[in-house]
C-alpha cells in the first residue's frame, strides 16, 4: 500500500469552522481549527477502511473520488489569496493542511 497526502482545507470563523478533503470529497464542520483537523482525520481513516473492504476495482474508484472541480478551484483560488493561514479582524480564517494515508 502506498502512502500519500491528502490535501485538506479548513474555514470558518469561531465556533462554526467547516473542512474538506479535497482528494476525496469528504467533509466535517466543527467549532475549531483544531476539531474539524481531527474530525476529517478520523472521517478519512474511517473511509478508507471501509474502502479497503471493498473489491479492489471499487476500492480503487472509491480512492480516487476527488471533489467536484469548483470545490478544487476554490481550495486554489483560496490558497494562493490567502496563503496557508490567515485571519481577519472579525475571527474568519482559512487553513491548508494534509492528511497522511496510505491508500
Amino acid at each position: 500500500m502506498m502512502m500519500r497526502n491528502l490535501i485538506c482545507y479548513a474555514q470558518g470563523r469561531p465556533g462554526k469552522w467547516e473542512a474538506i478533503c479535497v482528494d476525496l470529497d469528504i467533509a466535517v464542520q466543527g467549532e475549531s481549527v483544531a476539531e474539524v483537523q481531527a474530525a476529517l482525520h478520523a472521517a478519512i481513516s474511517s473511509y478508507i477502511e471501509d474502502a479497503m473492504k471493498e473489491p479492489p476495482e471499487v476500492a480503487r474508484k472509491l480512492l480516487s473520488r476527488r471533489a467536484p472541480f469548483w470545490v478544487r478551484m476554490r481550495y486554489a483560488f483560496d490558497m494562493a489569496r490567502y496563503g496557508f493561514r490567515r485571519h481577519s479582524r472579525n475571527g474568519d480564517g482559512q487553513a491548508g493542511f494534509s492528511v497522511p494515508c496510505h491508500a
